[in-house]
């Protein structure tokens, strides 16, 4: 009988959740990061603490369930929504996440919500009235404050999918994806389900370093050689699964 691993990147923990093939949980591991607020209204983590804390929870299953550990079948992660990771061109973040509960980007937001006509064409483009927990707003904030920042973007990850990368290996195009659920609070057209030019151009970003969009329960890769010697895991395929808030309609 196979099992399968679920990874959910919460607000302030990692949950990672062993489960036999009919989805019931055998044993759930979790290991917490810290949220940092540099300045009044800004929300940030770092990446690598997340990293940290996946070898942290994924050793804890593999101590108490070993012989299901090493039959996993599948893995499929999950996380919270639109958490932005700007990136150099090897995955390498640039500066920490910000966060869906940072409000450093109200102006802009409101600035989206009230320019008349073109304000009126973003929503309606977007199907999501400009607020500042999207990430075109963030996007456009950095741009004005962190511009070199935006500059050196080469790949914009979406926080669960940078994740996935750590597993399946970041060299590889193919691997730079996102899924609908997490790219309709960023810059993605809602009617079509694909990557907006005007709303790219918003950003700031060049569309070259957007992920490509997959269907939810796509495989889009297998665990790397060397993630699987890092973290003790067989040679397995990783699925793409949804946001948080998405996932729990399954639950």
């Amino acid at each position: 009988m196979g099992f399968f691993l679920g990874i959910d990147l919460g607000a302030s923990a990692l949950k990672a959740c062993l489960m036999d093939a009919t989805g019931r949980p055998l044993l759930t591991a979790r290991a917490s990061y810290d949220t940092h607020h540099p300045q009044p209204g800004h929300s940030e983590q770092n990446p690598a603490d997340w990293l940290a804390a996946m070898h942290s929870a994924l050793a804890a299953l593999r101590h108490e369930q070993a012989e299901a550990y090493e039959a996993i079948d599948a893995i499929g992660f999950s996380g919270g929504a639109h958490i932005g990771v700007l990136c150099d061109g090897a995955a390498k973040p640039l500066r920490p996440a910000i966060m869906w509960s940072d409000q450093r980007a109200h102006k802009q937001a409101t600035a989206l919500a009230t320019s008349g006509e073109a304000a009126e064409s973003v929503e309606d483009i977007a199907g999501n009235a400009p607020n500042a927990t999207w990430t075109l707003p963030q996007l456009i904030w950095l741009g004005a404050h962190e511009p070199d920042i935006i500059q050196a973007t080469e790949k914009l990850y979406f926080a669960k999918d940078w994740l996935a990368a750590q597993l399946i290996g970041v060299s590889a195009q193919d691997h730079h994806v996102t899924d609908p659920t997490e790219a309709v609070g960023s810059l993605m057209a809602g009617r079509d389900n694909k990557w907006h030019d005007g709303l790219i151009a918003l950003s700031g970003l060049s569309a070259t370093a957007l992920p490509h969009l997959v269907d939810i329960g796509s495989m889009i890769g297998m665990v790397s050689p060397g993630a699987a010697a890092a973290f003790g895991l067989p040679l397995v395929p990783v699925y793409q699964c949804a946001i948080d808030t998405s996932m729990e309609w399954l639950c």
